[in-house]
C-alpha cells in the first residue's frame, strides 16, 4: 500500500498524490537550490495539508518557476509502449531507489539511475546477468536502456 499526501485548499479541489513521488520531487528541488522553493520542501510532513488561497498562490508561483529546470533532469523511469509505439503506462522511482529484495519471486524489474534493473534467480544466470556484494546467493542483475 503506497502512503498517500493530499493538499487542500479552502474552495478549491483537493490533490491527492503519492509521498513517494513528493519526496522524490523534493530531492530534486533540494538539489537545484531548496532555498527558492521553501514551501514545496515543507510538503508532506503530515498525510493532509490544508493551506489558505494566498500561500496556494506562492506555493503555485515555486512550482511555476523550477518546472522550466526539471527538463534538464534525468528521473529514472519504465516507460511501457505497445508494438505500435502508444504509450500504455509507466512507473518512477527516487533517484536514490534500489528496490528489490527477492523473496518468493523469481524476477523484479525497476528503474534506477543506472538503467532498467532486472534481479532473477537463475541458474545458470542470462548472459550478462551478475551477481554482486549485496545480493544474495543465487540471485543475478542486469542494467538495460530498454526491454523489448
Amino acid at each position: 500500500m503506497h502512503q498517500l499526501f493530499s493538499l487542500t485548499v479552502p474552495g478549491a479541489n483537493t490533490h491527492t498524490l503519492r509521498l513517494s513521488h513528493l519526496e522524490s520531487l523534493q530531492a530534486i528541488i533540494v538539489g537545484l537550490g531548496a532555498e527558492a522553493y521553501p514551501l514545496v520542501v515543507r510538503l508532506g510532513g503530515s498525510p493532509k495539508t490544508q493551506v489558505q488561497p494566498v500561500t496556494s498562490r506562492a506555493l503555485l508561483a515555486e512550482v511555476e518557476h523550477f518546472l522550466p529546470l526539471l527538463a534538464k533532469v534525468a528521473m529514472p523511469c519504465l516507460v511501457f509502449r505497445d508494438a505500435d509505439g502508444r504509450l500504455l503506462g509507466g512507473m518512477y522511482g527516487p533517484p536514490e531507489q534500489r528496490p528489490h529484495t527477492l523473496t518468493d519471486q523469481d524476477m523484479s524489474l525497476a528503474p534506477t539511475t543506472d538503467g532498467i534493473r532486472i534481479v532473477l534467480r537463475q541458474m545458470p544466470p542470462p548472459m550478462g546477468f551478475r551477481s554482486s556484494a549485496d545480493l544474495p546467493a543465487g540471485v543475478y542483475e542486469c542494467y538495460f536502456r530498454q526491454v523489448m
